[in-house]
């Protein structure tokens, strides 16, 4: 049934012209505005689409927060070597200066001599 029939069948109930006009387009236009069978599947096919999207952008997000996570405990393992290598460094810093003091301490008159001496 087309709009002009409609009009005329309001008409015949005793609308005016306008009224039966605006009354065609008031019910085309809800007639628009609501959503078929058909409407509401595709809107729904989207929604699960997004949301398989969405569990896709979460899962890929905790790869990289786990990547993040393994990085910061390398990161927090090599700082504990070489936070437990400093006291050795140390120690050896300090053995290898004693050692210079104690043999430049026993042997001062040879080094005092090869120093004196003209080695050009």
């Amino acid at each position: 049934m087309s709009t002009t029939d409609i009009v005329k069948k309001f008409e015949v109930a005793g609308f005016t012209r306008t009224q039966a006009e605006l009354q065609v387009k008031t019910m085309v236009d809800m007639k628009q505005g609501l959503m078929t069978q058909k409407d509401g599947e595709l809107l729904n096919g989207n929604v699960n689409l997004l949301n398989i999207k969405m569990d896709l952008v979460e899962k890929s997000l905790n790869a990289r927060m786990d990547g993040l996570d393994i990085k910061i405990d390398l990161v927090e393992k090599s700082l504990n070597a070489k936070i437990d290598l400093v006291p050795l460094k140390t120690t050896i810093y300090i053995a290898g200066l004693l050692a210079t003091i104690w043999v430049l301490t026993n042997y001062e008159p040879i080094f005092r001599k090869w120093l004196s001496t003209s080695h050009y």
